[in-house]
């Protein structure tokens, strides 16, 4: 693979095991949802710098009580096509909902 592929079953697998190891069984409070997704954010971020790729990644995480309420959410870019790319990862305990972007933009050299 080379150092500016953007290998999404991997970085799926990254954000699943982020998500698995931050919040893990954490029951939902409003006191410690913000630090437990800036926890998120941070490690997600941490392990994609230490794969040193050619890349630039961008990370947007929804956190949310699980409660069956509805959640929209936009995003767009214009970016290379040929080059550039993101994955979505869904994560879910019995108390939290998670939705984490994870974009991928190859930078030029």
């Amino acid at each position: 693979m080379s150092n500016t592929e953007f290998p999404e079953n991997e970085i799926q697998q990254l954000v699943q095991d982020v998500c698995n190891q931050v919040i893990k069984q954490t029951i939902y409070s409003a006191a410690t949802a913000n630090s437990i997704t800036e926890s998120l954010i941070e490690e997600i971020v941490k392990k994609l710098a230490d794969r040193k790729k050619d890349i630039k990644y961008l990370v947007s995480a929804v956190v949310s009580q699980r409660l069956g309420a509805g959640c929209h959410s936009a995003i767009t870019a214009v970016w290379d096509n040929s080059q550039d790319n993101y994955v979505v990862v869904k994560w879910e305990n019995p108390s939290f909902y998670v939705v984490v972007t994870v974009f991928g933009i190859i930078i030029d050299k």
